[in-house]
């Protein structure tokens, strides 16, 4: 696991987040890459191009991890529980 995120159960429902929520450079190329986080700097090139969240200005060009994590999510073809199973109408088990 990288070094100084964590990874916390909040609120009632427990949601799980990542933490902190927002991450430099190379915290964030260590949770995505481990070991290989020296070539960051190529893949994020990549990533930038095919959609990946910018880091924020605003909160001192930081990325926001969970906007990342969903972005590689989709990316590779993960996504939510409602994408992978859509409402298909009632159940009916006997005919």
């Amino acid at each position: 696991m990288a070094q100084r995120l964590e990874y916390r159960a909040i609120g009632r429902t427990g949601l799980i987040v990542p933490t902190p929520l927002y991450a430099d450079d190379e915290l964030v190329a260590r949770v995505v890459l481990g070991d290989h986080a020296n070539h960051w700097r190529d893949v994020r090139r990549v990533l930038e191009r095919d959609g990946m969240p910018s880091p924020r200005r605003s909160v001192g060009h930081l990325y926001y991890v969970p906007a990342v994590l969903k972005f590689l999510d989709r990316r590779e073809g993960i996504g939510s529980l409602e994408a992978d199973y859509p409402e298909d109408g009632p159940d009916t088990f006997s005919r």
